[in-house]
């Protein structure tokens, strides 16, 4: 061992170029592989921040027309909460663009439309006001309510006094009743929602697309549920 090292050391001196080019191959490799790392650990290994990640799953559809798993229908959604015994609770979501007026600003947003229990499903306590009631998502266009991510919230300027107030959403009116807490991005790796609305307002935030929501084949949900035990669950379309 004595003697390996006495050569390594003759050979760095005998050869510097070299040895700095190796030192900072070293380096560099070192470097990129605890950057991956911690990309892999933030996106994929690192626990959602729910309340009990352990216990939330997805639920997909499948559908005999198209090879894989899918999404779910609005239609199909209703039918599995208003039916459950398999899971202690089934939530939706489902993404929307919208443009977005407070003041003189106007700002294009990407949000999502959820139900009723999303926030109580996942645990997630707001940083400011509170989340949704799930009255909030049982009448059309009843109640146009919205909660503010937290990051975006800061983008605005992290004004307390926004709970309360209004925002114009595709021209609609919507009072935001909190601000989601700042580790909360929802549940799908990679992006960040703006902000939260209830599906209930689907006809407000997505006019051009409300047509799908009445459709049973528009596979456009994704379904998180809680459960301890989950026994299987098949609709067949």
């Amino acid at each position: 061992m004595i003697n390996d090292l006495r050569f390594a050391f003759r050979m760095l001196v005998k050869y510097p170029a070299f040895s700095i080019v190796a030192f900072f191959a070293l380096v560099l490799g070192i470097g990129a592989n605890t950057t991956v790392f911690g990309i892999i650990n933030a996106l994929l290994l690192r626990p959602l921040p729910v309340g009990h990640s352990e216990e939330v799953v997805k639920v997909f559809t499948t559908d005999n027309h198209i090879k894989g798993n899918q999404s779910t229908s609005y239609l199909n959604f209703q039918d599995y909460a208003n039916q459950n015994t398999a899971f202690s609770s089934m939530a939706a979501y489902t993404f929307a663009g919208m443009g977005m007026s407070r003041g003189t600003d106007t700002l294009n947003v990407t949000g999502l439309l959820v139900s009723g229990n999303y926030f109580d499903l996942l645990q997630v306590k707001p940083a400011l006001g509170r989340t949704f009631l799930a009255e909030e998502d049982s009448t059309p266009n009843g109640h146009p309510v919205v909660v503010l991510g937290y990051k975006f919230w800061r983008k605005l300027g992290a004004d307390p006094t926004i709970v309360g107030s209004q925002v114009t959403l595709n021209g609609h009116s919507f009072t935001v009743i909190g601000i989601a807490p700042a580790a909360f991005t929802g549940v799908d790796v990679g992006f960040s929602p703006d902000l939260w609305v209830p599906i209930s307002m689907h006809q407000w935030v997505r006019p051009g697309g409300d047509f799908w929501f009445e459709e049973r084949r528009a596979l456009l949900l994704s379904v998180p549920v809680s459960t301890a035990s989950a026994t299987p669950l098949r609709k067949t379309l």
